[in-house]
Order: C-alpha cells, then structure tokens, then sequence
C-alpha cells in the first residue's frame, strides 16, 4: 500500500512513541508529537486503522475523574499482528466489525452537528425543533440516530435555560456506568420538556416516540459503544 508522506509521519511517531511506552497511545499523544490538533490526529489515525495499519482499542481511563469512563488509543500494526495487541486487550473488529461502524459514523457526523450547534444562537427554538424532527425521522442506524438525537437533547436543555443544562451534565459525570448515564440523560432533558411543552402543540407523543427509539438503541450497544455515545455528548456538550 502506498502511503503519502503525511501519512508515513503519523505512523513513524505512532510507532516510537508505542515502542516507548509498551502499549498503545491517545491520539493527543501523537498530535504534540508531530504539532497537529488533537482532532487531525484522530483523524488520520483513524484513516490508517481503516487502511489495516493501526489498531483501535478502548480501555478504561483511571485518570478520569469519572468512573467507569473509557478513552480511545492506537498502536501500529506489525506484519503477522492479527490478533490481540501488546496490551493483551482486543482490538476492535475489523470489517463488519460494529464497535468500529459505530464509532467512526459518529465520528463522520460529528463535524455536521457541530454546525448545527454553532448556529443555535441565531435559531428560534421551534425553526431547530422542526428541523431536527425531520432529520431523526430520516435517520438510518443506530449512530445516526443517536447522533441527531443527543444534538436535540442538548438544544432543548439549553433553551429550557436556567441551570437546566449544568444540573443534566452533572448527572452524566456522576454516574457509575454509561447505560445509567445516557438513561439519565434523556430521560431528564425530556421529563423537562414534557413539563415545559403545551400538549396543544402536538410535540409531546413525537418526543415520547424519540425517547423510546433512543433507549432502545441505547440497550442494543455493548459497553464500549455506549461508552463511546456517553464521551460523543460530552464532547458535544462542552460546545454547546
């Protein structure tokens, strides 16, 4: 396979900087080590997993001061390296795989929600509502949807006002397993909304209908899918 000199760049420092820890690495990790965002590391790494030359792993993060929460990290893959990696944990699945399906369509949206996000000031919140509504009923898949969705939730939170928002986020911080967390989220953004909403304006059986769809596919992912939605809002949260 040929790769360009970009390319080669990342996986060199990937490599020695896993040479030197023994183990694999955050992608943070490489972006000091060749002076790029933490976001072009990600995204060239995960374009190198896709090309079969590095391995994706989740494993949990004891530096985190919240419980139970995992990180992503790399490691390159040597000639014959077909199973676990040198940690001794397993990799994602390759091909059909769907930890690695799941998280990189996240991935792939992410930058379009953050759009969505940065317009919200200039919104009013029926127009977002509306628009948001069309597109979770277009959504095809569970990350699609779940992506969309965790967008709405914190739109909604904000426009709620007050300290709607900060007290929701504290519950995602506080609470031991992702399942719980996400569980807690949804449900205590849309209990505020079903409060807040007239039931004159026809919205109430639609977010009824949402959070069904949500849970369900929130009890269909293992652990390290919904580990990965828990870090998505997050990560969506602090920009919002």
């Amino acid at each position: 396979m040929s790769l360009t000199d970009r390319s080669k760049e990342f996986f060199a420092a990937l490599r020695k900087l896993c040479d030197e820890q023994s183990g694999p690495v955050h992608y943070e990790a490489v972006a000091r080590a060749v002076g790029v965002s933490k976001w072009t590391a990600y995204d060239m790494l995960r374009k190198l997993a896709a090309d079969g030359l590095v391995r994706v792993e989740y494993i949990l993060n004891r530096e985190s001061r919240t419980p139970g929460r995992s990180m992503v990290v790399f490691c390159p893959r040597y000639p014959g390296d077909l199973s676990d990696g040198p940690s001794g944990r397993k990799p994602e699945s390759e091909g059909g795989g769907g930890r690695l399906v799941f998280s990189d369509e996240l991935h792939t949206l992410k930058r379009r929600l953050l759009n969505y996000l940065s317009e919200l000031p200039s919104l009013a919140a029926q127009e977002f509502w509306d628009s948001f509504m069309e597109r979770l009923d277009e959504a095809k898949g569970p990350a699609a949807f779940c992506g969309y969705m965790v967008v709405l939730l914190l739109a909604c939170a904000r426009f709620l006002g007050g300290d709607n928002f900060s007290a929701v986020m504290q519950l995602t911080r506080t609470t031991v397993d992702a399942h719980s967390a996400l569980t807690l989220f949804s449900g205590a953004i849309i209990g505020m909304l079903l409060v807040r909403v007239p039931e004159s304006t026809g919205i109430t059986s639609k977010i009824a209908d949402y959070l069904r769809r949500f849970q369900g596919h929130v009890d269909s992912l293992d652990g390290q899918e919904r580990a990965v939605l828990l870090e998505f809002v997050r990560e969506m949260a602090s920009v919002t």
